[in-house]
C-alpha cells in the first residue's frame, strides 16, 4: 500500500500499486487521467504531518493485532 499527499493537501492511501504523479494528484498506472473510486482511500490528514505534495509516495503496511480480550 502507499500513501501520497495531493496538491490540495488530502492524504490518499493507495491499496493496490505505487501512484504516479499528475498535475495536482497522483493517480495508478496510465489507463485514463481521472482516478477511479477504488484507485485510493481518502485518510485522516493529520496521520502522516511530514509528507507534502512534493515527496514521493511511501509505502505503508497495515497490521491486524491480536485482540488479547476475545483472543482474535
Amino acid at each position: 500500500m502507499w500513501v501520497a499527499r495531493d496538491k490540495y493537501g488530502n492524504l490518499n492511501l493507495f491499496p493496490y500499486e505505487k501512484p504516479i504523479r499528475s498535475t495536482i494528484i497522483w493517480k495508478v498506472d496510465t489507463r485514463d487521467s481521472l482516478l477511479r473510486d477504488d484507485d485510493y482511500i481518502e485518510i485522516y490528514s493529520d496521520l502522516f504531518p511530514d509528507l507534502k505534495w512534493e515527496d514521493e509516495p511511501i509505502e505503508v503496511e497495515l497490521i491486524k493485532k491480536k485482540n488479547n480480550e476475545t483472543g482474535r
